[in-house]
């Protein structure tokens, strides 16, 4: 009943999302439950993505971000991951994949050339790795650094991957 009444309440209330989102009392499934998070697709994957891992015996998995640009979504991806890790028990290894410098050209009209350009979305680099805590960027056009990124890197088993790559050239060539 009370998850009922605080679903209600949060979707309703920006507000509630503030509050409860941090508490750490509250477990993720409860909040989950609620949508009292401000990015809840994010919340979800990396945290059923994580339980899965459990399951099956990982101690630790990968979760990415296709397509930075700003930061925000790196940085609430790092964010929940750490809550994830203590209440799991499990290491999560973040990382953002850019280019740095904005959308690369654009291949052909699948890439929606009425609706993005070149450049579009540049990262302002210093500002953002200074605030990541943890989380590594990869920065080049994804079709390059995809490729090498598995031997240079040896991540842990990706559990789950945001991509925000806009372009569809370019998510197709992240699904290498």
């Amino acid at each position: 009943m009370l998850t009922k009444i605080l679903t209600n309440i949060n979707l309703k209330n920006a507000l509630f999302k503030k509050i409860f989102s941090d508490c750490p009392w509250l477990s993720i499934e409860f909040l989950l439950k609620t949508n009292a998070f401000e990015r809840p697709h994010y919340a979800y994957c990396v945290y059923h993505g994580a339980v899965l891992a459990k399951r099956l015996g990982h101690r630790a998995i990968s979760v990415a971000e296709m397509g930075v640009a700003g930061g925000k979504g790196l940085l609430y991806l790092e964010k929940i991951s750490a809550r994830i890790e203590k209440e799991l028990d499990i290491r999560i290894d973040v990382y953002g994949f850019d280019t740095g410098e904005g959308l690369p050209k654009l291949v052909d009209y699948k890439d929606l050339p009425h609706w993005f350009q070149h450049g579009q979305y540049q990262m302002n680099h210093s500002p953002l790795k200074q605030k990541l805590k943890k989380a590594q960027l990869i920065l080049g056009n994804v079709k390059e650094t995809i490729g090498e990124f598995f031997e240079k890197h040896q991540p842990a088993p990706f559990a789950a991957i945001m991509n925000d790559l806009d372009f569809y050239s370019s998510t197709i060539d992240s699904f290498e």
